[in-house]
């Protein structure tokens, strides 16, 4: 049964110019399964941004985590090419990080990316306002 809730006419549909990969928690006793996982978000988040004009990949992710390099956000931080073009936020999930993604996909509307939040790699606690940088 075709409910008809959404008509979609192909001439005029567009793909979405700035994408928030909302990033789940990591956790698991194999660190081998783990760091693939990771490796995939990464593949991911790069290939998204490649198709569109910005990405910010936004978690709540412990400042000190006794794992910090296996986390999504740890991971796109370390990696070589994610890190100058996707941006991040590791504080979604309070009302400053929630701000912060807002303004991290402004700036990357403007090509420019940048690492957000309290844990390591952040490189300010806030994204800054449009224009002030």
């Amino acid at each position: 049964m075709d409910a008809k809730f959404l008509e979609v006419d192909p001439k005029t549909a567009v793909s979405a110019q700035l994408i928030v990969v909302v990033a789940p928690s990591t956790n698991g006793a194999d660190t081998k399964a783990l760091q693939t996982e990771l490796a995939s978000w990464v593949s991911l988040t790069r290939a998204l941004d490649a198709s569109a004009a910005g990405t910010v990949v936004a978690a709540s992710a412990d400042p000190a985590p006794a794992a910090k390099d296996l986390t999504i956000i740890g991971a796109v931080r370390q990696d070589k090419a994610a890190v100058t073009t996707v941006s991040s936020v590791d504080n979604a999930q309070s009302p400053m990080g929630l701000a912060s993604v807002v303004l991290a996909l402004a700036q990357q509307e403007t090509g420019t990316a940048g690492h957000y939040g309290l844990a390591e790699g952040a490189t300010a606690a806030f994204a800054p306002l449009p224009g002030s940088n």
